[in-house]
């Protein structure tokens, strides 16, 4: 009986959790971290228009290190419009997506160098897809 109660509580935890987070893994290490989210604010400086866009999957696809130390992160992310505008300066990862029937989603890849444990710089190249509520998941 303690463990089937044990076992609802924890649901019930993780429930209530699950509205607040993002959807996203988030890397072991704080450096990839930080590396993923320049790359998440260099697409959306890049991305024409009024609103921010949240990334809902994403993954690191490759980790290379030069001659001279630095590491060089390329990742993939897909990324929704989400109802907080660009010009608040809100954060792109509490911003709720916008509900509507026809989503526009970005495809981006983006490239991140460390040099001495210190994120250098980002860049990302994205480009718009477009998924009907039939096939696009949050």
């Amino acid at each position: 009986m303690e463990k089937v109660v044990m076992i609802i509580m924890i649901m019930f935890a993780l429930g209530i959790n699950h509205w607040s987070c993002t959807g996203l893994p988030r890397y072991a290490d704080p450096l990839v971290d930080d590396a993923f989210n320049a790359s998440v604010s260099a697409a959306n400086a890049r991305i024409h228009g009024r609103f921010l866009y949240r990334p809902y999957k994403s993954s690191l696809k490759n980790e290379s290190v030069a001659e001279d130390n630095s590491r060089n992160l390329f990742f993939e992310f897909y990324m929704q419009k989400t109802v907080c505008r660009k010009r608040i300066g809100a954060n792109p990862f509490t911003c709720a997506f916008q509900r509507r029937t026809s989503r526009s989603v970005v495809k981006c890849e983006s490239r991140a160098t460390v040099i001495e444990n210190t994120l250098y710089y980002a860049i990302a190249d994205c480009f718009f897809i477009w998924h009907s509520d039939s096939t696009f998941q949050t």
